[in-house]
């Protein structure tokens, strides 16, 4: 009876939040798995050799029918987990390769996922990477071996919905994240596509500036490069700007173009993802981007302008000589090493 009062549970609805930091009430229902098994279990033990046999056999159909679901049960969690860790590990990495850290931003961190649904039935287990009472500092902690600063933040700008529901991590507002801290702060971003959550590195904030290349507007350029290697374009731009000066509608011209001189492929947008008065910050950073290519390209064009107009920003090289057509020029090159 207090099994089967238990299992009614499973049709009463409750929000994710509330499943995720309130008790399991499906446990309830322990008491009376506790007594089943001792049943069964004791049936074992009568001297009458058809009914041992008719227990011992309903016994081992029910450890068995456990087991099964079990695994299945479990596969799936562990798959579950395993795409919302995925920051972490890339997190992981990142700072172990350079001796520099000294911080790190998630965007868009994942908190939780699920099926798309607003509310679940009791005995369903949500999967979740950090409970309302745990911090982002915490969960850098643990998995790094030096101290870092840690923030998380959503960004709407480089946020989608999904066929699944998402519970995002959203310690700090935006505009108050602070991108001066010292030492290099790297940028992480998770984004939800059809298939599950996927994390990338958008580049650091670092302390030593270089000499500018080109200057546009508000923005200076102190070093590109581009490679590309199997049909993907990896793009790497050394950028510094004047904070008071950024407007809400800058962006980035980023355009890999054909031998031909024709459009390849590009990958406009802000420093980051990020609406460009947002990075309110006064030291260089190092903003990459990844395109994806139909065709070889020879030239990377940089350039920055109005995305509401389409104007572009005058730009000039290093020596305040005008640059063609307002862009920065840069030959991309063939390298698929290391």
């Amino acid at each position: 009876g207090w099994w089967g009062l238990a299992y009614l549970l499973i049709g009463i609805p409750l929000s994710a939040d509330y499943l995720l930091r309130g008790p399991r009430l499906l446990y309830l229902g322990s008491v009376g798995v506790c007594y089943l098994w001792t049943i069964i279990f004791l049936g074992t033990e009568t001297r009458r050799s058809r009914k041992r046999s008719w227990r011992l056999g309903l016994a081992v159909g029910l450890i068995t029918a456990v087991l099964l679901i079990n695994t299945q049960f479990l596969r799936e969690k562990v798959a579950t987990y395993t795409q919302l860790t995925a920051p972490v590990s890339l997190m992981s990495e990142t700072v172990a390769a350079d001796e520099q850290s000294g911080g790190v931003i998630f965007l868009n961190l994942p908190q939780w996922i699920n099926s798309q649904r607003a509310q679940y039935p009791v005995g369903v287990e949500l999967v979740s990477m950090l409970g309302g009472y745990l911090f982002v500092e915490e969960l850098v902690d643990f998995n790094v071996a030096a101290p870092l600063t840690a923030q998380a933040t959503f960004a709407a700008e480089q946020f989608s919905e999904a066929s699944y529901t998402v519970g995002l991590h959203q310690q700090t507002a935006v505009q108050s994240i602070d991108w001066n801290l010292p030492n290099h702060q790297h940028l992480f971003l998770t984004t939800y596509a059809e298939t599950g959550p996927q994390s990338r590195y958008l580049g650091f904030l670092e302390q030593e500036q270089g000499a500018a290349v080109a200057i546009f507007g508000p923005y200076a350029l102190t070093g590109a490069v581009a490679t590309q290697c199997e049909g993907e374009l990896a793009i790497s731009l050394k950028w510094h700007h004047e904070p008071q000066n950024v407007t809400p509608t800058m962006t980035m011209l980023v355009q890999a173009l054909g031998a031909d001189g024709q459009l390849v492929s590009q990958a406009d947008g802000p420093p980051f993802g990020l609406r460009a008065d947002l990075l309110q910050t006064t030291r260089p950073y190092t903003d990459i981007r990844t395109v994806e290519l139909t065709q070889p390209a020879s030239t990377l064009l940089v350039g920055v302008y109005d995305f509401t107009t389409g104007e572009r920003f005058p730009a000039e090289d290093s020596e305040q000589r005008p640059l063609a057509d307002n862009v920065y020029r840069i030959p991309i090159e063939q390298n698929c090493g290391e």
